[in-house]
């Protein structure tokens, strides 16, 4: 049952992934031109799509539902989860890093100043929200 869970949600994302690109196309061939329609238009044709496939995929499977809760409650899942974003956090910071050295190297200060305000960012939203998590363990 835990394949199929995890099964439902990468189809999910595909399917949202190209519902995008139906709902561009079909702006596209309608005519339009601006392009905030017509990031508009895509995000409409993923939430048609992807409500369409979840409407079918819940009829099909009840139970669908019940094993998910089960799995958002496991400590397992929890710890794994927690490490792995750890881990991508800490990739994130390393190429960030990377990023202001060849921005010195280049001699381009807004490549310096905005990979700094964008690690400055992610520290402080990481230390707000394991500062609102550590209130509700």
């Amino acid at each position: 049952m835990e394949k199929k869970v995890n099964r439902y949600f990468i189809l999910l994302g595909i399917y949202s992934f190209f519902g995008y690109f139906i709902g561009t196309t079909v702006f596209v061939l309608v005519g339009g031109q601006n392009s905030l329609q017509h990031s508009i238009s895509g995000l409409i044709g993923a939430l048609i799509i992807a409500l369409t496939y979840s409407t079918y995929y819940h009829r099909k499977f009840p139970e669908l539902d019940r094993k998910a809760e089960e799995l958002v409650n496991d400590e397992r899942i929890i710890l794994v989860k927690g490490k792995s974003a750890v881990l991508t956090l800490n990739i994130i910071f390393f190429l960030l890093v990377i990023v202001m050295i060849i921005g010195m190297i280049i001699d381009n200060s807004w490549i310096r100043y905005s990979s700094a305000g964008l690690f400055l960012a992610i520290i402080t939203t990481n230390w707000i929200v394991f500062k609102v998590f550590d209130r509700r363990m």
